[in-house]
């Protein structure tokens, strides 16, 4: 089976696609950027879970959905030579040049207008269900040790697999899709890897797919990388996380049809990881398991005090260990002796990253936290929905005033028009003289739902754990997420002010 590994290494097809997609990738992202700086497809510096300082242009995916879509049609087409598409599977590279321009589609309108979660949900679940009923559906699981277990005894269960394996892949993607080149550099290792795998199982086609996107990718990595250029956006996240899932389907055909390999699973090991983590820990420390936050892996390590590319290297590592986990995976017989190796490998390379990235200690203090993140939340979802345009000052100075007191704020000062208008409101309490004011002013700033910028600064009464200083910063995001400027101007204005007042009520 490595035979067919060597042999596609010395074609010279591979290495043309390779490089051509590479030199596509490397000259069109220039012209991308201008165009998202000219059509508003930037991301803002200073928002709640950023770590990057100035705006940034999104919107890449596109300098490497371009090259794929390029070399798919010369596949199907029949461009390609002996890595034409076969005739009975011209059908499957139909839908996955029109999923992944879907996806794509889909990414580039939230980057450029927003859309919201349960819209963008809904997306790509249609997009993974016509996958499904096109003749692509799970209809069987590869387990070492078992052998391949068929779906067909549960009515419904292939369709629902098949849904929850694409749209799952395709949101791991975009979750790390969140620091300078840690979603590019990890799907440019698993498109290496779907590529291997492809070949082993007998999918030339498949595997000059996965080439033609290892080669954009890493063209893109030199725009990508901290301090980056610009980054993939959603269009970019979700289109690969659809064309990671799908063709680890499409490359992996058996007797029993289009199989989920334990391998592939292996080869995205780093954002199925943290999907799992994610969920965990939400449900543990008692937030909504679907909730936004900055405490994923890439944020935890960078606050251990590691550089945003020495914290891409970890994660890289983690994500190469992945790659020749499941290659091994594939390459092993499934019921052999040794096939227990890469399971071992993929388990201890994902526990070393829990450890590194101080998951073990940190998951069982948010479990005892639990009530009080509850709490918290709760009046952060009361605030939220209180704060309207027909609701009275009063109204508006009581809300702010149990704001500081339910998370322990000195202070919370709200701008908006651009800084021209705000609201201030300070703690009504004194501060006890024992405690001192903690010294750092934090701020953010959030989208309003029409689309303005509201800037959010605070204070904490003292000094406070790091768990709570995110858990506030959540509470505050929650509540002005929601908080649109337009609702803002039949409220308070207050006049700018050099310094910030400690104790005494201010508005």
């Amino acid at each position: 089976m490595l035979a067919n590994i060597a042999e596609y290494l010395r074609c010279p097809v591979c290495f043309t696609v390779f490089l051509g997609c590479f030199a596509a990738t490397f000259a069109l992202t220039p012209l991308i950027i201008r165009l998202a700086h000219r059509i508003g497809g930037v991301d803002d510096n200073g928002f709640h879970r950023k770590i990057h300082n100035t705006p940034t242009p999104v919107m890449g995916g596109l300098a490497i959905l371009f090259p794929f879509l390029v070399v798919v049609a010369a596949e199907y087409f029949g461009f390609m030579g002996r890595y034409q598409v076969p005739v009975a599977q011209r059908m499957d590279i139909s839908i996955l040049m029109a999923g992944g321009m879907g996806m794509a589609l889909l990414g580039f309108v939230d980057d450029v207008r927003g859309l919201r979660a349960r819209h963008k949900l809904l997306g790509q679940i249609l997009i993974a269900a016509f996958v499904a009923v096109s003749g692509n559906a799970v209809s069987a699981v590869g387990i070492p040790f078992l052998g391949i277990i068929p779906f067909d005894t549960v009515p419904g269960l292939s369709m629902f697999m098949t849904v929850l394996w694409i749209v799952g892949v395709t949101n791991a993607l975009n979750l790390i899709d969140g620091m300078d080149g840690l979603a590019s550099g990890v799907a440019f290792f698993a498109s290496l890897a779907l590529g291997a795998i492809a070949a082993l199982n007998g999918s030339p086609h498949i595997a000059l797919v996965c080439l033609a996107l290892s080669g954009s990718l890493f063209a893109f990595l030199r725009f990508n990388w901290h301090p980056a250029k610009i980054f993939l956006g959603d269009t970019g996240s979700m289109f690969l996380g659809f064309t990671l899932a799908t063709v680890s389907l499409m490359g992996a055909y058996k007797a029993h049809g289009a199989v989920l390999m334990l391998g592939a699973v292996m080869v995205l090991g780093v954002p199925i990881f943290e999907v799992f983590i994610s969920m965990l820990r939400r449900h543990l420390g008692g937030f909504p398991i679907f909730s936004a936050d900055s405490r994923h892996t890439h944020h935890r390590l960078l606050r251990l005090g590691f550089t945003q590319r020495q914290t891409a290297g970890i994660l890289y590592i983690a994500a190469l260990l992945c790659l020749v986990a499941g290659v091994m995976n594939v390459a092993l017989p499934m019921r052999s002796p040794e096939s227990f190796v890469p399971l071992a490998v993929f388990l201890v390379t994902i526990g070393g990253v829990m450890v590194i990235a101080g998951y073990t200690k940190s998951i069982e203090s948010q479990f005892r936290r639990r009530p009080e993140t509850r709490r918290r939340l709760a009046f952060a979802a009361y605030a939220s929905m209180t704060l309207t345009s027909d609701a009275e000052p009063l109204v508006v100075k009581t809300l702010f005033d149990l704001m500081c007191e339910e998370l322990d704020l000195g202070f919370v000062e709200v701008r908006f028009d651009n800084g021209t208008k705000k609201i201030q409101h300070c703690s009504r309490n004194k501060s006890p003289l024992h405690i001192t004011p903690h010294p750092t002013i934090e701020r953010f700033s959030v989208k309003s739902p029409d689309g303005s910028t509201t800037e959010v600064l605070y204070q904490h009464r003292g000094e406070v754990a790091e768990y709570d200083q995110q858990i506030v910063g959540m509470c505050l995001a929650n509540i002005f997420e929601q908080y649109s400027a337009n609702l803002l101007k039949e409220v308070l204005e207050v006049k700018e002010r050099e310094e910030l007042v400690w104790g005494g009520q201010v508005s």
